[in-house]
């Protein structure tokens, strides 16, 4: 099986598109059994894609915390977040849809980035771009321990 790493944000809202930031910097050096996907939001129609993963790595900004932080955390379908948008699909909520649609609910991490700039516009803050590498690196580990 294979490791699915999905980035996610608007990339027209300055650090909300750190995800598909690093979905592009990792699509440079592809790695035999990884696969990628970068979209704006998660969406149910990802569960299918999810369950046929062994290992998946969700990347995305957050509003929470200090500038920059960095916050690594796993990720199970028990979990069941507040609902903060109509259209929005939490990670544990996708987990949980793979499980139930398809029979299968991988191991998942949630990284984030606080953001510090959300505002209209392309490219991320300093603070955030900082970042970049760390959490290349912290992916790189996850995939190994997987």
């Amino acid at each position: 099986m294979k490791t699915l790493i999905i980035g996610y944000g608007n990339p027209l809202r300055r650090d909300d598109g750190f995800g598909g930031v690093i979905i592009e910097t990792l699509k440079t050096e592809p790695a035999e059994g990884v696969e990628f996907t970068q979209t704006h939001q998660l969406m149910p129609e990802l569960a299918e894609d999810v369950s046929q993963a062994s290992q998946v790595i969700f990347v995305d900004a957050s509003v929470d915390g200090i500038p920059g932080q960095v916050k690594v955390r796993p990720v199970t379908a028990g979990e069941r977040p507040a609902p903060k948008y109509t259209h929005y699909v939490a990670p544990q909520e996708l987990l949980g849809m793979a499980d139930l649609l398809y029979g299968h609910q991988p191991e998942a991490w949630l990284i984030t980035v606080t953001g510090e700039d959300f505002g209209l516009g392309e490219g991320l803050s300093q603070e955030v771009e900082k970042q970049i590498p760390e959490v290349l690196a912290v992916i790189q580990s996850i995939k190994r321990s997987g």
